[in-house]
């Protein structure tokens, strides 16, 4: 018998069952939230969309989601070597937020050791997710501290290695060794190709010009947070279509095999194939050219698509004395047609000039120096194209030569 307050308690020890009769008791609720698991998502796109050639560099961005919330700051492992195993002999090294010390490195041991072993000296430092840092050798002191002994490596949230210096590096005391982007997430991103690892591809984002037109990309995400899975997710696979390269060949015959000096002959060229699909967009090339070296001075020319600036080229920089150049990347797209408009003359617009190249590196338009008169109008209309087809744009160059009464074209 148990008595609690005055009141009886039997225990039927065999049933396992109590039999409890009390009065004036306070009943106390409890408020547990349950918060169910969350399954993480992964997706993949590209820049460019596509399709694409086989040998165009690709970015692939994963974009995740239900992978929990990523801590404001995590630790970084800094393992500091020493070959002969009597610590750093005085030297140190900093980590440094700008020109704040955020944490100082040293590896003080034995000076006094024999026999001595290699040793090392673990060191965490916590860091502010989104950060940029620096590790930076101190250059002092200068004399009576082995550098050549002294080594390290910094180590991740994730246990991955992303710096490492050997010994024998004695040359690189005083400089900055390595600038570290701090990453707190809590969730592990890694990139497969055709459902193999990329070795090293472990970012939100991937870029490669190595794909095969049958390869397929995928991403995959491991999240560390509580209440989320941990099981891994792929994504479903990259839309993104690699087209292989293909080679044209042309063939060209003539209406006569042989024909003497002042016959027509027709030649016909005819190619394989007819036609190569037009790329969505190609490169177009904008040199820039300035006589006197010292710029455009305020003048602009602009890449229109109708009323839209697609690109706003301002010239090369300070050259002077020599004349200045500069090249200006433009992505048209195919099938556009776009207007190259002087909007703004600039100081001295007799300086300025321009030419544009297309993607195959044919010069489609020049203005040179001395052009004033132009300034405030359209100076050109571009076509772009980018594609292969016969019997034009190809050239055709024949030698002509003439034997023993018969001449012979090729």
């Amino acid at each position: 018998m148990l008595h609690i307050l005055g009141q009886t308690m039997v225990k039927h020890t065999l049933l396992q069952e109590y039999i409890v009769d009390l009065t004036n008791c306070v009943t106390q609720i409890l408020d547990l939230t349950i918060t169910p698991i969350a399954i993480p998502t992964i997706a993949v796109s590209s820049a460019p969309a596509g399709p694409v050639c086989v040998g165009t560099p690709v970015t692939f961005t994963a974009t995740t989601a239900n992978a929990g919330v990523s801590p404001s700051a995590c630790n970084y492992t800094f393992n500091l070597l020493d070959s002969w195993g009597d610590g750093w002999n005085g030297n140190t090294m900093s980590v440094l937020q700008g020109s704040t010390v955020v944490a100082t490195l040293s590896f003080a041991a034995d000076e006094n050791c024999w026999p001595c072993t290699a040793n090392s000296l673990s060191q965490t430092v916590s860091l502010q997710s989104g950060q940029t840092y620096t590790l930076f050798w101190n250059p002092t002191p200068t004399s009576g501290t082995y550098p050549g002994e002294v080594g390290i490596n910094v180590v991740n949230p994730s246990g991955t290695t992303i710096y490492s210096m050997p010994f024998f590096s004695q040359a690189l005391k005083g400089t900055t060794l390595t600038t570290i982007n701090a990453n707190c997430s809590s969730s592990t991103i890694a990139w497969q190709v055709n459902g193999v690892a990329v070795a090293g591809a472990n970012a939100s984002t991937y870029t490669t010009s190595s794909l095969n037109p049958s390869d397929v990309v995928t991403a995959s995400i491991v999240a560390n947070s509580a209440c989320v899975s941990s099981t891994a997710v792929v994504s479903s696979p990259s839309t993104l279509v690699v087209n292989p390269l293909i080679i044209p060949s042309v063939v060209v015959t003539s209406s006569n095999s042989s024909a003497c000096q002042g016959t027509a002959v027709t030649f016909t060229a005819a190619g394989s194939p007819a036609n190569v699909a037009v790329a969505a967009f190609c490169n177009y090339t904008f040199n820039m050219l300035d006589s006197w070296g010292d710029g455009w001075n305020g003048a602009q020319i602009r890449v229109m698509n109708g009323t839209t600036i697609v690109a706003t080229l301002t010239g090369p920089t300070y050259s002077y004395p020599s004349p200045g150049f500069l090249s200006q990347t433009v992505s048209l797209q195919s099938g556009i047609s776009y207007s190259l408009v002087w909007n703004a003359a600039g100081a001295y617009p007799e300086e300025v000039g321009v030419q544009v190249i297309n993607s195959s590196g044919v010069n489609v338009y020049s203005m040179g120096y001395y052009s004033e008169a132009l300034a405030g109008t359209t100076l050109a209309t571009i076509c772009s194209r980018l594609s292969f087809s016969v019997p034009l744009p190809v050239e055709f160059k024949w030698l002509a030569y003439c034997r023993s009464y018969k001449c012979n074209i090729h």
